[in-house]
């Protein structure tokens, strides 16, 4: 890997975490104070990191940094994320990390400086705003659509009541990442991608494990440790047919032009059992190749 590389692909990186969580603050509000402080105890850390050229933000006597405290996983989990093939130790890993904390700091600078912006502007320019986005129709609303593909489901008993929960839960996540009061149009190739991505590097758990269960969404990404675990291929694969079958329905109601995650599930483990299906999940199968109208018979 050229330094050239790396640099673009840090940049990549963070412009997408920056942007999930400008996102997050859109519909959160800004930072809070506690937060902020953090923050701000960061970025002094990885100053000093580029000060004293370490690559670790933390300093120890002893030349060693704890796996609990480096930033080793946050790399791998980039790695992972592009599908790169580098492994710990090589000079391209090792490139990586002596990027990392300057991007990383500007990321947090930035996130910072955007959540002042909130609540710092002028209201004396005469000049009205055109960065608005145009809102988007009642009935083309992320929210709305969903809710209509639900309410559909249940009419035509495709899902039982476990199934029902499940699924319901499975969408709410769909609305947390691209926004419920999105365009259903929002859901194109590049918002297909950005929900997979995110799907790889999501807790398992992650609204009832302590060490993420209080973290916005873009954070909770984020977070390594002990008893943290990614979504397992075949949960990820769970979601990623649930939003399939939602476009697929909306494709068939006109409101999108064709289906996005068409074709997005992982390859799972070859020789692996498949999970026994339940009642449910055979009923909803079966009701929904027949009517051809959620794009499941596509998949």
């Amino acid at each position: 890997m050229e330094h050239g590389e790396a640099i673009e692909l840090l940049k990549a990186h963070f412009r997408q975490a920056m942007a999930k969580a400008t996102e997050q603050m859109r519909i959160q509000g800004p930072l809070m104070p506690k937060r902020i402080e953090s923050l701000t105890e960061t970025i002094s850390l990885f100053d000093d990191a580029i000060k004293d050229g370490r690559d670790e933000p933390y300093n120890f006597f002893s030349g060693e940094c704890d796996e609990d405290a480096s930033i080793n996983p946050l790399i791998d989990s980039i790695i992972a994320k592009y599908c790169l093939p580098i492994e710990r130790g090589s000079a391209d890993y090792q490139l990586l990390k002596a990027e990392y904390k300057h991007h990383a700091r500007n990321f947090y600078s930035e996130l910072i400086a955007h959540s002042n912006e909130l609540r710092t502007y002028s209201l004396r320019s005469s000049e009205p705003s055109t960065s608005l986005p145009k809102p988007a129709r009642h009935d083309h609303r992320l929210e709305v659509v969903i809710n209509s593909f639900v309410d559909e489901m249940r009419r035509s008993k495709a899902w039982g009541k476990r199934a029902d929960d499940e699924r319901v839960d499975i969408l709410e996540l769909l609305k947390e990442i691209v926004g419920a009061n999105s365009d259903i149009s929002a859901l194109d190739g590049d918002a297909a991608r950005k929900v997979k991505g995110l799907l790889l590097q999501l807790p398992a758990n992650r609204n009832k494990l302590k060490a993420t269960r209080d973290l916005p969404l873009w954070e909770q990404v984020t977070v390594n440790g002990d008893g943290v675990e990614r979504l397992s291929v075949a949960s990820i694969n769970k979601y990623l047919q649930v939003y399939s079958s939602l476009c697929g329905w909306a494709s068939a109601q006109k409101l999108l032009a064709s289906n996005p995650f068409d074709g997005m599930k992982l390859k799972e483990e070859s020789g692996k059992k498949r999970d026994m299906l339940s009642d449910d999940d055979v009923k909803a199968i079966l009701l929904e190749v027949a009517k051809q109208e959620t794009g499941l018979a596509d998949t």
